[in-house]
């Protein structure tokens, strides 16, 4: 069992998604004080898996649930999963800035937002849907 701030990698989870097989460390809290203040933190990063069949690289944008109280330490537990994960993944490759998003002392995730990014452009509003949301969507030949 690897130590990972106040979190622990206890198991390992294989998720199928795609069509693709991906190793996912699963993580756990330990039981913190109820005296320290905690936050939820989403914290995203991205990943290259390398080439389909077709030549295309296939990108990956993963949002992670982090409990810590701080978000310097929701970064660490994050680069730690990450390291983990890239192991778990040796062709992988972690591709730019990780970044975090802060839910703060929540109880109940339910309905909850827990990732949400503004932005300008100047396309109209169907253009932008459709280069931000489809044209890069990952679509898995299948035989």
């Amino acid at each position: 069992m690897d130590e990972i701030g106040t979190h622990s990698v206890i198991e390992r989870a294989d998720v199928v998604t795609l069509g693709l097989t991906v190793r996912a460390p699963q993580i756990y809290p330990n039981r913190l004080s109820r005296r320290q203040s905690v936050s939820w933190y989403a914290v995203r990063a991205v990943y290259s898996h390398g080439r389909d069949p077709n030549g295309a690289v296939v990108y990956e944008e993963r949002i992670l649930m982090f409990r810590s109280g701080s978000v310097e330490e929701a970064f660490g537990m994050a680069e730690a999963e990450a390291a983990q994960y890239l192991k778990l993944n040796p062709t992988f490759r972690k591709i730019g800035e990780v970044a975090a998003f802060v839910l703060g002392e929540v109880d109940d995730l339910h309905g909850a937002e827990v990732w949400s990014t503004l932005g300008t452009s100047s396309l109209p509003p169907e253009e932008f849907f459709r280069h931000r949301y489809t044209e890069f969507e990952f679509r898995p030949p299948f035989g």
